[in-house]
């Protein structure tokens, strides 16, 4: 059991329990969230803490690696620096 890194709202261990159970992780985040108006509330909250330091972070899908500029994703280095020095004798022309 892994917290998840995708299927998250604070960290993940909700995502990463519904996924090694093979279950929707919003049913078991309204699950806790219900248990949070019995006397169990408290117990619960420290547990969620527990199994966020204790459980190891899952990997992210190759897709999902990094988020980056979409500038950055669809031109090249010699693109980008072209179009910098273009940017930069602009005001020259006059």
């Amino acid at each position: 059991m892994k917290r998840s890194l995708t299927n998250r709202k604070i960290a993940g261990v909700c995502g990463g329990i519904a996924e090694a159970l093979d279950m929707n992780a919003n049913i078991l985040r309204l699950l806790v969230f219900i248990v949070l108006f019995t006397p169990l509330a408290l117990p619960t909250v420290f547990l969620y803490f527990v199994l966020a330091f204790l459980l190891p972070a899952g990997s992210r899908p190759t897709h999902q690696k990094k988020r980056s500029n979409i500038y950055y994703q669809t031109t090249s280095t010699r693109q980008r620096r072209s179009t910098l020095r273009e940017a930069e004798h602009v005001g020259d022309e006059e």
